[in-house]
């Protein structure tokens, strides 16, 4: 897996973060099933961002998800509130509305995990639409032999360029084939 990255921390060294383990206090990465959040921290940046760097503008729309793993940022909004926010007290994204409501500036070193929104939802949607596959699956006594396959299936990447709410159609529409060996 390599949901585990190496980040360099303002000199300090090479330090490996779980990304998975942080993952499950964060929401709503902590609602994604395991195999599509490996796949989605794998596309997503870990960056490190120094005392008085800006981390995002006020107005700007990035269509990113941000959150702080540590250090302290500043919120400053255009209204002239200020709000500081340090790792570990927030489990949401920084300011997350699109377009960004404030600027945020790292108040010191900080490190960062950027996830891009269009692929956290569909992450989100591909984990809902696969639990209630699931559990229709496991309600029907005729579909016993085929839940450990179907499971498999989904837990792949093998329709992530399918909308999810044509995998239920999909499904519907196979077939079984007896095939023998040789």
């Amino acid at each position: 897996m390599l949901a585990t990255h190496s980040v360099n921390t303002a000199n300090v060294g090479i330090m490996d973060l779980d990304l998975i383990g942080l993952s499950e206090t964060l929401a709503p990465l902590k609602a994604v099933k395991r195999s599509y959040l490996v796949d989605l921290l794998n596309r997503a940046e870990v960056q490190t961002v120094f005392a008085g760097d800006s981390l995002f503008e006020d107005a700007i729309v990035d269509h990113q998800h941000i959150y702080l793993l540590f250090g302290e940022v500043e919120l400053q909004y255009s209204s002239g509130s200020v709000e500081r926010v340090q790792a570990g007290d927030i489990q949401m994204p920084v300011a997350h509305h699109q377009p960004r409501p404030c600027r945020a500036l790292a108040c010191s070193d900080t490190t960062i995990l950027r996830v891009d929104s269009d692929q956290l939802d569909r992450a989100l949607a591909w984990s809902q639409i696969s639990q209630y596959l699931m559990s229709e699956v496991s309600l029907q006594r005729d579909l016993d032999e085929d839940v450990h396959w179907m499971h498999t299936v989904l837990d792949s990447n093998l329709f992530h360029k399918v909308p999810p709410v044509n995998v239920e159609q999909i499904f519907s529409r196979l077939t079984p084939m007896v095939v023998h060996a040789g």
